[in-house]
């Protein structure tokens, strides 16, 4: 108790003492005070931690503590919509990935940012994909075909957890019911964690996410597939949805930096030139690849097209596919 009221103490400062306003930062004065990273995800999740590890060695490099700031809910649209009406001052950033700055842009309405227009991109940090689990006490599939067979044998009684309508694992759902040709309940949550926790107690049977490998390894959980076009070192029994049998099924998801739009020049760069840092690093790409993601370096500009990219391809999805998220 004593540890959290203490680390809850250290972020309320520092986020209090990032909040005083300061002069536009320089090459050689930025940054002079702690930076804010917003987490657009709860603690626990791919994003979390990969926020986490990048915000951790950030801090070394510039010489001022990055503090992780989760602002979660509405699928992710939360985070990206605070930091957007942030001070541009180079003192804010928001950990941008695919769910808000590419799905979102599909399956929400009246989204309250644009991706391009509302922020500057600085680098792209990492790429994940999620895993599709079941509880082997409630479903008795073995393999995919077998799952999809249970599905298809019981229309919409098989529930699967997400975090959050239009967040990037519903939309992953939602495609895996159209290619598999199935109906399933829908299940949200604020944080997918909790949905793992209620698919391993036996309240609800599947959900698809990245933070399962300990699950899986217990015999809790039972994998039928990875998203992505390649598997997951931490799972290399687990067949990807295309080799499963999914032909076409092929979904993984960014992680990057991004700060609010007419940031300085000075400390784009300088950020820029840590990420590069940082992606360099052997003990960085380790500690990412426990957590199930793959570094991704780049530039500002590589991540510009990244962003433009992920939102033409989410719509191309959605309207080939006739996605609704309601």
């Amino acid at each position: 108790m004593k540890l959290r009221i203490l680390v809850a103490g250290f972020v309320a400062c520092a986020l209090a003492t990032a909040a005083v306003a300061q002069p536009a930062p320089g090459a050689d004065t930025y940054p002079n005070r702690p930076i804010r990273l917003i987490v657009p995800s709860g603690p626990g999740s791919a994003t979390d931690l990969a926020a986490r590890i990048f915000a951790e060695e950030a801090g070394r490099r510039l010489g001022s503590p990055v503090v992780a700031d989760n602002r979660t809910g509405a699928g992710g649209r939360i985070g990206p919509e605070t930091a957007a009406r942030a001070p541009a001052d180079g003192y804010t950033l928001i950990w941008a990935n695919s769910i808000g700055f590419g799905v979102l842009s599909t399956t929400a309405g009246n989204l309250p940012y644009d991706p391009v227009r509302d922020f500057d991109p600085i680098a792209p940090i990492a790429w994940f994909q999620i895993t599709l689990v079941c509880n082997p006490r409630l479903v008795p599939a073995q393999n995919l075909q077998e799952l999809i067979a249970y599905m298809k044998a019981r229309p919409g009684a098989v529930r699967v957890s997400s975090a959050g309508v239009g967040s990037g694992n519903h939309f992953a759902l939602e495609l895996f019911n159209w290619k598999a040709g199935v109906e399933t309940l829908h299940v949200p949550y604020r944080n997918p964690i909790q949905g793992i926790q209620d698919v391993v107690a036996g309240n609800l049977e599947c959900t698809m996410d990245s933070q399962v490998v300990s699950q899986i390894e217990a015999g809790q959980l039972r994998a039928f597939a990875v998203t992505g076009s390649q598997r997951d070192p931490r799972l290399p029994q687990v067949p990807t949805m295309a080799e499963a049998g999914l032909a076409g099924y092929d979904l993984t998801w960014f992680q990057a930096i991004a700060a609010p739009a007419g940031t300085p020049r000075a400390a784009i760069d300088r950020l820029q030139a840590v990420a590069r840092e940082i992606a360099e690093s052997p003990a960085f790409r380790n500690r990412m690849a426990t957590a199930g993601l793959t570094v991704l370096p780049g530039t500002s500009e590589d991540l510009a097209r990244m962003i433009r990219f992920e939102i033409d391809r989410y719509r191309s999805i959605a309207t080939q596919a006739n996605l609704r998220f309601e």
